[in-house]
């Protein structure tokens, strides 16, 4: 697992030692057969995880179909939410939530490329939501429902790469400058999603679009995007399924002209 911090300290002439977090690690077993979260058999400790764990999705136990499932009347919680081991772990929801009161890191080790299928029901990250880091890529199918995160990173500088689907639902990033596409592996993908953005994201926007890193319709469409318009004091980025010549008006509107078909 990254981002494991240690702290050193001299207290009365002695070194002491000790982890920032003393949360707990929690692994998914698929124990229940059922593939719910909310079943505490499918976790090793057989107790349903809680906002002071930190709980670790992998395979042999979370490849497909067998990985953890958040449905309707299902209020999943975690501190943070991660995959390491090599291999293709997955998560599904279609209803319910999922609260996560730190962290994701989707794809958080050497060849683990974590899938995210998503069709309904609520996501709250009050950190990073991340897609890939330190060799291993996450991948986002979004269809429905809505995420809020802090941060969206796709991927990180080290991560293998990652892929964002943006085919349905809303994606809210609630930090300034929180949308980061650490390096070119990064693709973001929107077509009847939405992708709301904290303050002004149009400079990074356009460069991004320019890059090919974010699409519409698969390269086939255009990439929407207003400053204050559609939500005052955010970024909201969506797609059409047809080319248009965009104009800006005033504090970040769009006007579309389509093109004529010939």
């Amino acid at each position: 697992m990254k981002k494991f911090v240690t702290m050193c300290l001299v207290v009365a002439g002695f070194w002491v030692l000790g982890s920032v977090s003393n949360a707990a690690n929690i692994q998914w077993t698929d124990g229940g057969g059922d593939h719910l979260w909310g079943n505490p058999a499918n976790w090793d400790v057989g107790a349903v995880p809680t906002l002071a764990d930190e709980v670790r999705i992998d395979v042999p136990a979370a490849a497909a179909p067998n990985g953890p499932l958040i449905q309707a009347g299902i209020d999943a919680k975690a501190l943070g939410l991660f995959t390491e081991a090599p291999g293709d772990p997955t998560l599904t929801m279609t209803g319910g939530s999922l609260e996560v009161a730190d962290w994701v890191w989707w794809g958080d080790g050497d060849r683990s490329y974590g899938i995210w299928t998503m069709s309904g029901g609520t996501v709250t990250v009050t950190n990073e939501f991340e897609l890939g880091w330190g060799g291993g890529a996450g991948t986002l199918n979004m269809t429905g429902g809505t995420i809020t995160a802090g941060t969206f990173k796709v991927p990180t500088g080290s991560g293998a790469f990652a892929k964002a689907f943006l085919y349905g639902g809303t994606f809210n990033v609630t930090k300034l400058g929180g949308l980061d596409f650490g390096n070119v592996n990064g693709l973001m993908d929107i077509t009847v999603g939405r992708l709301v953005l904290e303050g002004d994201a149009r400079a990074k926007l356009a460069g991004l679009i320019a890059a090919g890193q974010i699409l519409g319709y698969g390269g086939t469409g255009a990439v929407l995007y207003d400053y204050g318009i559609t939500i005052p004091g955010k970024t909201t980025v969506t797609a059409i399924p047809e080319p248009a010549t965009i104009c800006l008006l005033g504090l970040g509107g769009l006007a579309l002209r389509r093109r004529r078909r010939a």
